[in-house]
């Protein structure tokens, strides 16, 4: 009787429990496809793979074929935004595995274009230029084979075609052997298609491309002007982004060498801040092509040639900051262009002279291991959309601050003495924690701060943007 009492009792605990566990894995699933529309328009790609992985295992685990195989196409683009390639290509691959018998194709042509783009970006950063082509061949054959199974199944979906017309022009005009004629034609396909659908960022990411096969053939005005058609209507970042890569490229190519530095150094800015890897690494390259110009005064234009003294500070700051700050030499490529307003004007390389003074009596001891652990209200964590990080080491952090005019920033503080140099001042208006207020003028200079232990908060109340470097001491 006891025997025959509890088994009954087992086996509806056993079934109430198995229940319980699908519908929190459904919830999983569900709360990630709710979060995923809002991460993304935040473009935060961390996110969306930290939640996206649990969702992904909930999903197999599940048997919910379709859900796995929409979550692996999330996480191709988003691991693709982030540069994390071979991870993009593990989650397209997957997908391509599930969705290729599934009745609708949409699913399957989506793994195939993503399998296209991730096979081109493969392909850029092969060294082995046999290994680089073959991978260049597959994205246009994929690419290729995505449009005729489209056209095959007669859907009539224009968004998705356009992005498998995107993809094959990308796949032709990203390599250097490509067959930059099929690459707009392919373009001019995508761009129909995304008008049809009033689809905006596709339209831009397209005429973008576009603008990149301009420069490549060097149509230099009709590049230019998809950029200044294109740059007013951006609301993401990451295209910010890459228009500034093609126009720093356009006027590294238009000898145009002031504002090939400008466009570039914001662009990389905004890709440090973003955590673009891949942006990242172009917009460092390109700063560096730059500033190798300025360096051995190849420029036809500008103070590279007409003055050989902001050549000199270029260079003296470039030792300053590998001698006092051991910065790597990108990097200080980097710093370089960001200050390269005061480099260029002759009347501020006072403050450059001040800042290379005040860097050598630092004194910085590089064998000192920091024990300070980073305050939890520190300006990169509390307001870090004003703090983005440069550069940093075990011993120094070197952060780029920009704030617009009438913008407030949150509540924050710098816990090590630094030296900042404002690059272009303006007035603001200061919160202190205990509800003082205090207004003063912050001009173009050098500044030696201490470090603080309460936060304040700022208002930039001039009509200028505010922007300066902070070269912070850990000790």
């Amino acid at each position: 009787m006891l025997v025959g009492n509890v088994l009954p009792s087992l086996s509806l605990s056993a079934e109430k429990n198995n229940s319980v566990s699908y519908v929190s894995t459904l919830d999983l699933i569900d709360n990630y496809y709710a979060n995923f529309e809002n991460l993304a328009k935040l473009e935060m790609w961390k996110e969306i793979i930290s939640e996206g992985v649990i969702a992904l295992e909930a999903a197999k685990n599940a048997n919910r074929f379709y859900d796995e195989a929409k979550i692996s196409a999330q996480l191709t683009s988003t691991s693709f935004y982030l540069g994390d390639y071979a991870q993009a290509l593990m989650y397209a691959s997957h997908c391509h595995e599930l969705s290729e018998e599934f009745v609708d194709k949409a699913l399957f042509l989506r793994a195939l274009y993503l399998e296209s783009a991730v096979y081109r970006a493969l392909a850029a950063k092969d060294v082995a230029e046999h290994s680089a082509q073959a991978s260049y061949f597959r994205a246009v054959e994929i690419a290729e084979e995505a449009s005729i199974i489209y056209s095959a199944s007669g859907m009539q979906d224009l968004n998705l075609k356009g992005k498998i017309y995107f993809n094959l022009g990308a796949a032709h005009a990203d390599n250097p052997q490509g067959d930059l004629k099929k690459a707009k034609n392919a373009y001019f396909l995508a761009l129909e298609c995304f008008k049809s659908v009033n689809a905006k960022d596709d339209l831009i990411r397209t005429c973008v491309r576009l603008g990149k096969v301009y420069l490549l053939q060097k149509n230099y005005q009709l590049s230019q002007t998809i950029i200044d058609e294109v740059r007013p209507q951006v609301s993401s970042a990451r295209i910010v982004i890459q228009i500034d890569y093609l126009e720093g490229q356009l006027k590294l190519a238009q000898n145009d060498i002031e504002n090939a530095l400008r466009v570039a150094s914001n662009g990389l800015a905004l890709a440090k801040a973003l955590g673009a890897k891949e942006d990242e690494l172009r917009l460092t390259s390109l700063l560096q092509k730059i500033n190798d110009v300025v360096m051995n005064g190849s420029s036809s234009i500008g103070y590279v040639t007409s003055d050989k003294t902001s050549i000199n500070k270029s260079l003296e700051l470039q030792n300053c900051l590998v001698d006092c700050y051991q910065v790597d030499p990108e990097n200080t490529a980097v710093i370089r262009s960001f200050l390269d307003p005061l480099l260029r004007d002759p009347k501020y390389h006072s403050v450059i002279d001040a800042f290379i003074e005040k860097s050598k009596e630092l004194h910085i001891e590089f064998t000192q291991t920091l024990t300070q652990e980073l305050s939890s209200e520190d300006g990169v964590l509390k307001a870090e959309k004003w703090h983005t990080i440069i550069f940093e080491s075990p011993h120094i952090r070197i952060l780029r601050g920009v704030v617009e005019s009438g913008e407030h920033d949150s509540f924050h503080l710098h816990q090590w003495d630094r030296l900042m140099v404002v690059i272009q001042g303006a007035p603001f208006r200061t919160e202190f924690f205990d509800g003082t207020i205090e207004v003063e003028d912050c001009p173009i200079g050098v500044y030696e701060l201490e470090g603080e232990t309460t936060p304040s908060a700022y208002t930039n109340i001039g009509d200028a943007v505010f922007e300066a470097l902070v070269f912070e001491i850990k000790r």
